[in-house]
């Protein structure tokens, strides 16, 4: 089974004041958190998260079935919770290569070997500095969240790429009947 370590990054505190409850990978643009954005798009992993140890308890209120800010961790891909996630990155960032992937500057992903995850965890790990062992680098075009606005300008984005989760809305649909609908193709039902 493949491991996924879902973290926060140095820089989250620039999402204040939200993410002083919550962490920020539990943040919702669209549809979707983004840690949910995530578990949709590696179904049969292995995931973890790595929060602020003042966010270690409400993180594991939230997602009791998941492992919370491990002590040691295997050969895994790391992914950045707060990334509103593209699917040609997702397939990109899938094969087990060992590459650092960033937008803007930003560590977005890496795989990496479990020597490596482990000595960047004695270091403070992602919330306290950046990585050091820097490999192959590729640029990817998922677009980090930075800031709350940013949340706001990539809604668009996020509900285009959430259509496919939904059924398109259909005058067929029997509970459908006796409504008007404007824009009918424009409208999304979650599947019953």
């Amino acid at each position: 089974m493949r491991k996924i370590y879902v973290y926060e990054n140095h820089e989250v505190l620039n999402l204040e004041p939200i993410v002083l409850t919550r962490p920020a990978f539990d943040l919702r643009c669209g549809a979707f958190t983004f840690l949910e954005r995530i578990q949709k798009s590696f179904p049969d992993a292995e995931i973890e998260l790595i929060v602020r140890d003042e966010l270690k308890m409400v993180t594991q209120e939230l997602y009791p079935e998941l492992t919370i800010n491990p002590t040691l961790v295997e050969e895994g891909l790391w992914i950045l919770g707060n990334v509103l996630w593209l699917k040609y990155d997702i397939e990109k960032i899938s094969k087990k290569d060992y590459q650092f992937y960033y937008n803007e500057g930003v560590l977005t992903a890496a795989y990496l070997r479990k020597d490596i995850g482990n000595n960047w965890l004695k270091m403070g790990g992602p919330i306290k500095d950046k990585i050091l062992a820097c490999p192959t680098i590729s640029e990817i075009k998922s677009k980090v969240i930075k800031y709350l606005w940013d949340v706001v300008n990539l809604i668009s984005e996020a509900i285009q790429a959430d259509k496919e989760y939904f059924q398109s809305t259909n005058p067929k649909n029997k509970f459908l009947d006796g409504i008007h609908l404007i824009n009918k193709n424009n409208i999304y039902i979650k599947s019953p």
